[in-house]
């Protein structure tokens, strides 16, 4: 999605190829150098898309950062308050998944950083494969982690968060010799059109301190949700 700095870049390249068809055809001078400005202002809109990506993405595991989700979740409630004035017949809003690593403490204490930073990679790889194209993931911070499930209802989507859950909870991977498992609790909260990022992200939240309260283990569990 163009950022607002790239929308005037790209609108003032229109602009000026508005100001090129009206040259006379014979003023090469002018048409050279409107030419190269139309490339500067072309490289400077790609620069700026390169730089928003940067922004909005997390360094280590290559999905969106706390500040890409939230932009990416204020669109998607935006996209849904739009489609309730517009009154549109399958109004849908969706589900927010947090997602906190149980072990992430010990797996830092006793293999070190660099074994935590692994575990995080695999849990954000996980989530890219698990999810659809339409649904978004991002990792917050720390071991925080949270997926946006799209235009879709609890109902229709309990059974992708139960499979994400022991899909989470059954992740492990060798480090040194030895097989580090991954354990994670999780919180959901479903959104409607008109609700607020910051209510629902609350809400989630308490889900899932929940579930990390009561956890028995990868299996015996149900998904906490408000």
């Amino acid at each position: 999605m163009q950022t607002d700095y790239s929308h005037n870049i790209l609108s003032s390249t229109i602009s000026e190829q508005t100001i090129f068809s009206a040259l006379p055809r014979n003023d090469q001078s002018a048409r050279a150098l409107l030419e190269q400005a139309k490339k500067i202002i072309r490289m400077q809109a790609s620069r700026i898309e390169e730089l928003n990506r940067i922004a909005t993405t997390d360094e280590l595991t290559n999905i969106n950062n706390r500040r890409g989700f939230i932009q990416t979740f204020e669109r998607e409630l935006d996209r849904a308050g739009r489609e309730k004035k517009g009154g549109m017949k399958r109004l849908k809003g969706g589900l927010l998944i947090m997602i906190d690593l149980d072990n992430f403490k010990g797996i830092n204490d006793t293999h070190g950083h660099a074994c935590g930073d692994a575990a995080l990679k695999l849990v954000a790889q996980t989530l890219k494969m698990d999810i659809r194209k339409m649904d978004v993931a991002g990792r917050l911070g720390g071991d925080e982690f949270v997926v946006l499930f799209t235009n879709t209802t609890k109902k229709e989507s309990m059974d992708r968060v139960q499979r994400l859950i022991r899909t989470l909870n059954n992740l492990s991977f060798i480090w040194e010799g030895h097989e580090i498992p991954v354990r994670a609790s999780i919180g959901v909260r479903e959104y409607h059109p008109g609700d607020k990022t910051g209510r629902i992200f609350s809400a989630a939240d308490k889900a899932l301190y929940s579930d990390k309260a009561r956890n028995s283990g990868p299996y015996e569990r149900e998904v906490s949700h408000a």
